[in-house]
C-alpha cells in the first residue's frame, strides 16, 4: 500500500511539472495547450522549436511569462500569438526569430531587453497595458508601422535604448504617459512626422537620430 501511495504521488508531482502538450501539424503549426493549468510549465517545449513556423497557445489563461531566450533563435517561425495572462515577455525570448506577424494582448506589461530584436516585422501595435519595453526590444525591426493602442491611455512609461533602432517609419505619435525615451531608442528611423502630446521627463541622446522631420508637435 505504501508502495501505491508514493507512485501516486510521485505521477502527480510529474504531471504538475509538465502541465503542457503541444502538437505540430504539417505546415509547421505549433499549438500549445496549457490544459488550464494553474502554473503551466512550457520550458520543455523549447527544443521542439526548430522547424516551426507558427506559435499559437490554447487554454493557457493561467500563463504568465514567458521565459527569458524561451524561443531565442527560432529560425523558422514567423508567426505568434501571445495568449492573454501573460505579463512579461522575457528577454531575448524570441530574439534572433523572423516573425512577420506578432500578437501582443494588452496583460502584457513588461518586454524584455532583444526580446524581439531582428524580428522581420514591418507593423506593430503595443497595447496599452505595457508599462516598459527593453533595451533593443525590437532592434533592427524594420518597422513601417507602429501604433500605441489607445495612447492617452496608455500606461507606457519607458522606451528603453535602441528599442527601435533601424525601424523604418516616417510617422510617429507617442503615448501620453511617456516618462523616458533611452538613447538611440528611434536611431535612424525614417520619421518625417512625430508627435509628442506630454513633457518627457527623459530624451536620451541621438533617440530620434537621423529623422527627417518636416513636422514635429
Amino acid at each position: 500500500m505504501k508502495h501505491i501511495i508514493f507512485l501516486t504521488v510521485l505521477i502527480s508531482l510529474v504531471q504538475n511539472s509538465f502541465s503542457v502538450e503541444f502538437t505540430i501539424n504539417d505546415d509547421g503549426h505549433m499549438t500549445v495547450d496549457c490544459l488550464e493549468s494553474s502554473n503551466p510549465d512550457i520550458s520543455k517545449i523549447s527544443s521542439n522549436i526548430n522547424g516551426v513556423t507558427k506559435l499559437t497557445f490554447s487554454n493557457c489563461q493561467y500563463l504568465r511569462r514567458i521565459n527569458d531566450n524561451q524561443f531565442y533563435n527560432a529560425d523558422e517561425l514567423t508567426s505568434v500569438k501571445i495568449p492573454h495572462g501573460v505579463n512579461y515577455i522575457g528577454s531575448f525570448a524570441f530574439n534572433e526569430s523572423p516573425l512577420t506577424s506578432l500578437t501582443i494582448p494588452a496583460s502584457v506589461v513588461e518586454i524584455g531587453q532583444y526580446a524581439f530584436a531582428s524580428a522581420e516585422l514591418t507593423s506593430l501595435t503595443i497595447p496599452n497595458s505595457v508599462v516598459e519595453i527593453g533595451k533593443k526590444a525590437f532592434y533592427n525591426a524594420p518597422l513601417t508601422d507602429l501604433t500605441f493602442e489607445n495612447y492617452e491611455r496608455s500606461q507606457l512609461r519607458t522606451i528603453g535604448e535602441e528599442a527601435f533602432y533601424n525601424a523604418q517609419l516616417t510617422s510617429l505619435t507617442i503615448a501620453e504617459s511617456i516618462e523616458t525615451i533611452g538613447e538611440g531608442a528611434f536611431y535612424n528611423a525614417q520619421l518625417t512626422s512625430l508627435t509628442i502630446t506630454e513633457p518627457v521627463e527623459t530624451i536620451g541622446e541621438g533617440a530620434f537620430y537621423n529623422a527627417k522631420l518636416t513636422r514635429f508637435t
